[in-house]
C-alpha cells in the first residue's frame, strides 16, 4: 500500500497579493502533476492535511475545475478540515461549506474528530484518524488533538491541522511542540500542516512526525522564496514502512512567482524571522481589517454588494496618521555631561541588552538620556552636569541614521537655555558632524483614549504597570483602537449618514435598507476584530506567565461592548481549570505576576498595532518584584521576546539573574564622581571615558 500526502492547497480563483504569476493556473499544473504521480506510483489513497480551499464557500466554477482533478485520480481522497475550510474556526459549520458538500456527495471523505477509518489492501491495514482545526487546538492539552491509540491495525496515521512544530514559535501564536506529544502517541506517522514552511522530518523511537510544507506559497517570506513545494509518499509495501518527499517539477522557483516588493513588514524591517513560519496562513503579521470583514460577511451570508460597499466605506476611513519609524535597533549611544555621566559610549547588540548596576550608579540616567533623545522629555535643564557648558545625547541607529539632542544654557542675563534641534555639527564639540536633529528619531506615542497618550517603548522604574492602572473604560477604548474597531465604527457612522440622506429623497444615495445592512455588517466586523485582538493579547500574556511561573495563573480579558460605555476587565484565574474563580489582576496577584503581565501587555501592544511599532523597548527595573526563584525565567522570557519578534530590548536592572541570556551585558559603577561603564561577557564593545573624543 502506498499513500500520498499533500496539504494546504488553498484552492481559489484569484491571485494572492504576493503572487506575480497566474496562481490558479500554477496550482492546476501542480495538482495535475500530483495526479500523474498517483497513477505512476500506484497510490492507494490520497491524504490531504487541510485548507483544501482558501475559504469555506469558494466560487463554484473553481470548485468544479479543481475537484475534477481529484476525481480523475480515481482513488479515495481523505481530508482533515483546516481553518480556511470552515467558518469561525468551528468544525461544526462543516455542513455549511463546500468541503462539507463534497463529503456529502461522496467526492471525498472528510476525517472527523474521534473517528477511526481503516484502509486495507489485503496485506496491511492502516488506521487513519484526523483532528480538524478548531479554536482550542494548540491552546488546550495537546494530547487531546495529536495523540491516538492503535486498534486492530498494522500501522496508524494521524492528520492534525494545527501548529505542530519541531521548535518553539514566537509568543502570541499558539503552537505545540513535537517533543510534547511524541512519547504519548501510538501513531506511526503524525502528519502536520497549517505551518506552511514545513520542517525537517522528526523521528521519535520509530515514530515519524512530518510536515512537507504547503503545496502553495502565499507569502513573500525568504523561506517561501527558497523552498520548493513537495508531496510525501508513504510506502507500506516493503518489510518496513518507508517514506520520501517528492519535489514538484511544476513548481517554478519562488523568485519567479513571488512578488518580493510585498515582502512582509517584519522582513522589510530586517526583523529576525521565526524558525518555521511567520504566520500559518499567509505570512503576514497582525490582523487585516478587510479580511475580518470578509470573514464575517461570508459567515453571516451577507450579499456580495453589501460586502463591497462596506469595504469601500472602510477604505475611506482615514488610517492612523503616523510615519512608520524606520530607525531599527539602536547601535550606539553616546552620553555627554548628562547627570552623573561625563562621557559614556555604548555599542548595543540588536537583541537583548542588559545594563547592570547597584542603586545610585547612574543606571536610570541612561534611561532618561534615551527618553530625552527619543521623546524630548522631561525638560533638558535638569540634566546638565554641574560645571559643564552643554549636555548632549547622540544615537546611531541600525539604518546608519545618526541623530542627536543637546542642551546649551544661556549666558548670564540672556534668555533661558534651550534644547538644540539645529543641524548637527554647529557646535565644535559635537563628535558627529554629519548627524541630524533628534526630532527625526522621535518615536510615536500611542493614543489609548481621547486624553490618554502613552509611550510604549520606554517603561521607567516609577511607571505604573502598563494599562493595569487605567479604568476599565480606558482599557476598552485601547482595545478598540488596537483592534481597528474604531475604523469599523467610523465606516458604520458614514453608512448611517448616507442612509439619512437617502431618506431625504437624495436620489444619488443607495436604498436605506441596503445601507442598514452595510452598517450591520460593519458592526459585526468590529465585534469580531475586538474578539480577535483580545485572544491574541491573552495568548502573549499567558505564554509569558507560563514561561516564568510554575504553576502559572491564567490571564483573561472580559470585554463588555454592549453597554453604553464599553468596559474591559483584566482578570486572573489563579487555579486554571477551576470554575468561577476570576479575580482582578492587581488585587489577586503578587507584584511579580503584575510586573510580568505589564511587560507582556506592552509587548503585545507594540507588536499588534498595525503596522507594528518599530524601535527598541527600554525597561528600567521591569520585574523588581519577581522573586529570585523565577528571575532567571524572566531573562529567558526577554530573550524569547527579542528573538521571536526581532525587537531590540534594553534592560536596566540591579538583578544579575536578568543577564543570563543577554546578547550584551554592561556593568555600571560610580567612580571618582562619574558613572563608568564596563563591558562583560560579550563581543559588543562598551566604554566609558573621561576624555571627550571618540576612540
Amino acid at each position: 500500500m502506498r499513500l500520498l500526502y499533500l496539504t494546504d492547497t488553498h484552492i481559489r480563483s484569484g491571485n494572492p497579493r504576493n503572487r506575480r504569476d497566474d496562481f490558479p493556473a500554477t496550482l492546476r499544473a501542480k495538482l495535475l502533476e500530483v495526479a500523474g504521480l498517483v497513477r505512476k506510483l500506484g497510490v492507494f489513497a490520497v491524504l490531504h492535511g487541510g485548507d483544501f480551499f482558501d475559504q469555506p464557500c469558494p466560487e463554484l466554477p473553481v470548485v468544479g475545475e479543481f475537484v475534477r482533478i481529484f476525481r480523475d485520480m480515481d482513488v479515495a481522497v481523505y481530508v482533515v478540515p483546516g481553518n480556511h475550510d470552515i467558518f469561525a474556526c468551528n468544525p461544526d459549520t462543516l455542513e455549511h461549506t463546500v468541503l462539507g458538500l463534497l463529503h456529502q456527495v461522496g467526492c471525498l471523505r472528510v476525517l472527523q474528530a474521534g473517528e477511526k477509518l481503516y484502509l486495507k489492501d489485503g496485506r496491511v491495514t492502516v488506521q487513519l484518524t484526523g483532528t480538524p482545526f478548531h479554536y482550542n487546538i494548540d491552546r488546550q492539552d495537546p494530547l487531546l488533538d495529536y495523540c491516538v491509540t492503535k486498534e486492530n491495525c498494522d500501522f496508524a496515521i494521524h492528520l492534525a491541522h494545527g501548529m505542530l512544530l519541531d521548535r518553539p514559535f514566537f509568543p502570541g501564536t499558539p503552537y505545540t511542540l513535537i517533543s510534547q506529544i511524541a512519547p504519548f502517541t501510538e501513531a506511526d506517522y503524525t502528519l502536520g500542516s497549517h505551518a506552511h514552511f514545513g520542517y525537517p522530518d522528526v523521528e521519535w523511537e520509530g515514530r515519524w512526525f512530518i510536515n512537507p510544507g504547503s503545496l502553495v506559497r502565499l507569502s513573500a517570506h525568504p523561506v517561501d522564496r527558497e523552498r520548493t513545494p513537495q508531496v510525501l509518499l508513504i510506502d507500506f509495501s516493503g518489510s518496513v514502512p518507508a517514506h520520501h518527499k517528492i519535489p514538484l517539477q511544476a513548481a517554478r522557483p519562488g523568485i519567479e512567482v513571488l512578488n518580493t516588493a510585498t515582502t512582509p513588514l517584519m522582513v522589510r524591517r530586517g526583523k529576525k524571522q521565526p524558525p518555521v513560519g511567520q504566520n500559518a496562513d499567509n505570512g503576514d503579521g497582525g490582523h487585516d481589517f478587510s479580511d475580518i470583514l470578509r470573514e464575517v460577511a461570508c459567515r453571516e451570508a451577507f450579499p456580495a454588494e453589501v460586502t463591497r460597499e462596506a469595504l469601500r466605506l472602510l477604505s475611506c476611513v482615514r488610517e492612523r496618521d503616523e510615519n512608520e519609524w524606520d530607525g531599527r535597533h539602536l547601535r550606539r549611544l553616546v552620553i555627554e555631561n548628562f547627570q552623573s555621566h561625563l562621557y559614556t559610549d555604548l555599542e548595543f547588540a540588536p537583541g537583548l541588552n542588559v545594563i547592570l548596576g547597584e542603586s545610585n550608579q547612574g543606571k536610570s540616567a541612561i534611561v532618561r538620556a534615551l527618553q530625552w533623545l527619543l521623546f524630548n522629555e522631561p525638560p533638558a535643564n535638569s540634566f546638565l552636569r554641574t560645571g559643564e557648558a552643554y549636555s548632549r545625547v547622540t544615537g546611531v541607529f541600525g539604518n546608519q541614521r545618526l541623530v542627536f539632542r543637546e542642551y546649551v544654557p544661556s549666558k548670564m542675563g540672556a534668555a533661558p537655555g534651550v534644547s538644540s534641534l539645529g543641524a548637527a555639527g554647529t557646535d565644535a564639540g559635537n563628535p558627529f558632524p554629519d548627524g541630524e536633529p533628534a526630532r527625526a528619531a522621535e518615536l510615536p506615542r500611542v493614543e489609548l483614549d481621547d486624553d490618554v497618550h502613552v509611550c510604549l517603548h520606554i517603561a521607567s522604574e516609577q511607571a505604573e504597570p502598563f494599562l493595569l492602572s487605567y479604568s476599565d473604560t480606558v482599557k476598552a477604548r485601547a482595545i478598540d483602537r488596537l483592534s481597528g474597531a474604531l475604523r469599523f465604527e467610523a465606516a458604520r457612522q458614514e453608512a448611517e449618514r448616507l442612509a439619512r440622506l437617502a431618506l431625504e429623497n437624495d436620489a444619488r444615495q443607495p436604498d436605506p435598507r441596503f445601507l442598514k445592512q452595510v452598517g450591520t455588517l460593519l458592526s459585526q466586523a468590529a465585534a469580531r476584530s475586538r474578539e480577535e485582538v483580545c485572544f491574541r493579547i491573552q495568548d502573549i500574556v499567558n505564554q509569558a506567565l507560563g514561561s516564568v511561573f510554575d504553576p502559572a495563573p491564567e490571564f483573561h480579558i472580559l470585554l463588555d461592548d454592549q453597554s453604553v460605555t464599553p468596559k474591559a476587565e483584566f482578570l486572573m484565574v489563579l487555579e486554571p481549570g477551576s470554575v468561577n474563580l476570576y479575580h482582578a489582576v492587581q488585587s489577586a496577584c503578587g507584584g511579580g505576576v503584575v510586573d510580568v503581565i505589564s511587560v507582556a501587555l506592552r509587548v503585545a501592544f507594540l507588536e499588534l498595532t498595525q503596522p507594528p511599532l518599530g524601535g527598541p523597548l527600554i525597561l528600567d527595573e521591569p520585574v523588581k518584584q519577581v522573586s529570585s526563584r523565577f528571575a532567571s525565567h524572566v531573562s529567558r522570557l526577554f530573550k524569547t521576546f527579542s528573538d521571536s519578534f526581532g525587537r531590540q530590548i534594553i534592560v536596566v536592572t540591579h538583578s544579575q539573574h536578568l543577564a543570563g541570556t543577554a546578547d550584551a551585558v554592561f556593568i555600571l559603577r560610580f567612580e571618582s564622581g562619574a558613572s563608568v561603564l564596563y563591558g562583560r561577557g560579550s563581543s559588543i564593545r562598551a566604554s566609558s571615558k573621561r576624555e571627550k573624543s571618540l576612540s
